[in-house]
């Protein structure tokens, strides 16, 4: 985009067929770049980066989470087997 704003200067030009010419090319790459720019944040009815970021992170949370509840679950269990083995005789 810098280069057309430089390289393109129609309204600097005085001869009329130039400047016709200059801004031909000025609009030209500025509809290229517009196009661009729609491409870019298209994502072809595919959920974009931030939503698919957002969502595996809600998705990590949660599985940390069953983690969790499954490690405290089955550590009840083996600590009360401690507690009753500690209590017979050896």
């Amino acid at each position: 985009m810098p280069t057309t704003l430089a390289a393109h200067r129609f309204w600097e030009e005085e001869d009329p067929e130039r400047r016709t010419q200059q801004r031909v090319h000025f609009l030209k790459n500025l509809a290229m770049f517009g196009g661009l720019l729609i491409a870019a944040d298209d994502t072809g009815a595919a959920p974009s980066l931030l939503w698919r970021s957002r969502h595996a992170a809600h998705d990590l949370r949660r599985d940390a989470h069953l983690v969790h509840q499954s490690v405290r679950a089955g550590a009840r269990p083996a600590a009360a087997a401690g507690r009753v083995r500690a209590k017979l005789p050896g």
